[in-house]
């Protein structure tokens, strides 16, 4: 058999041991944000709260820590700036050396951040309306954190704050329904997110209607799209109709002479003064031909016409001149 044997009292084989279990616990990944130095003052606290719920996740993950090895941990990841602090609040007494020692170090932190002000912004956050009820619900806990409440006053708050700072489509049901709940945070949140999961599907359903009816919707900054008018085809394209075909060079309609969709043609039911023809302006007309103003003048055909004569023609036959 291959290996090399350590041969040790029972008190090396223990500390051999504690050893091997503190190895494995700092080996492998460990997905966690050092401390970050140089935060304000007031921003303190929330940072240490992040990493030590952070680092308490992983350890948990891991597993067979004791408290001296998760001390020897949180010191290999704290930083600089939270290193100094964790050596000065360290606990040396037998026991759960962790537990007292993080409570020492949250003893200080609480008295560097104004508890005061965390609450007053506590108690003045509201729901955003386009904010899902559950995301409103985690805001509100996390906040709670910063202002050292007991477990009942905390809840407490967030409580009132469900009630009576929710979108109103939300709050009201809510506050109808508080008393029968017993004012039981959880029983309240379910019934708040099934409440959102409604409110949610009438918007969608408001959405969908607004694309549907082809009008425009402007919330978002985003609108209908008409596919068909989208995806018009080319002037001159044999899908196009024929009212918005035109001369190439000008791009406009053979019958008015403008550009213009279908059946918005100006010249759909004008007489023709050249050809005495409905559909079409003079100005446009390439058939030739005696109208009224030419059979007055004799019958003679007078092809081409300039549009200088039609136009004096056209105001003769109007009485404009």
């Amino acid at each position: 058999m291959n290996g090399n044997w350590i041969v040790t009292e029972s008190g090396g084989d223990k500390l051999c041991q504690d050893e091997i279990m503190e190895k494995n616990l700092l080996d492998g990944t460990w997905p966690i944000h050092q401390f970050k130095e140089g935060l304000p003052v007031a921003e303190r606290k929330a940072e240490w709260i992040r990493f030590k719920e952070q680092f308490e996740r992983i350890v948990q993950c891991k597993g067979g820590a004791s408290p001296k090895m998760k001390i020897n941990a949180l010191k290999v990841f704290a930083g600089n700036y939270l290193l100094s602090v964790i050596e000065g609040h360290e606990c040396k007494e037998a026991g759960d050396e962790y537990r007292k020692t993080v409570e020492a170090i949250d003893a200080y932190f609480d008295g560097m951040c104004d508890t005061m002000r965390e609450r007053i912004k506590l108690r003045e956050m509201s729901m955003r309306s386009d904010e899902w009820f559950s995301d409103w619900v985690l805001r509100l806990e996390r906040q709670a954190k910063f202002c050292s409440f007991d477990e009942k006053q905390k809840e407490g708050e967030v409580v009132q704050a469900i009630l009576r700072r929710s979108v109103p489509a939300i709050a009201a049901k809510l506050y109808e329904m508080a008393e029968v709940l017993e004012n039981d945070i959880h029983r309240i949140i379910k019934l708040g997110k099934r409440l959102d999961a409604t409110r949610q599907d009438d918007s969608q359903r408001v959405w969908n209607g607004s694309f549907g009816s082809g009008v425009g919707v402007t919330q978002g900054g985003e609108g209908g799209v008409n596919a068909v008018m989208k995806s018009r085809a080319k002037a001159d394209s044999r899908m196009a109709p024929y009212n918005s075909r035109g001369d190439q060079s000008t791009g406009g309609c053979r019958k008015c002479g403008k550009k213009h969709g279908f059946a918005e043609c100006a010249a759909f039911m004008a007489r023709c003064y050249r050809c005495d023809t409905k559909g079409h302006f003079a100005r446009m007309c390439n058939r030739g031909g005696t109208g009224k103003w030419q059979k007055a003048a004799g019958g003679k055909r007078q092809t081409p016409v300039n549009r200088v004569e039609i136009n004096e023609a056209v105001m003769k036959e109007s009485g404009n001149v």
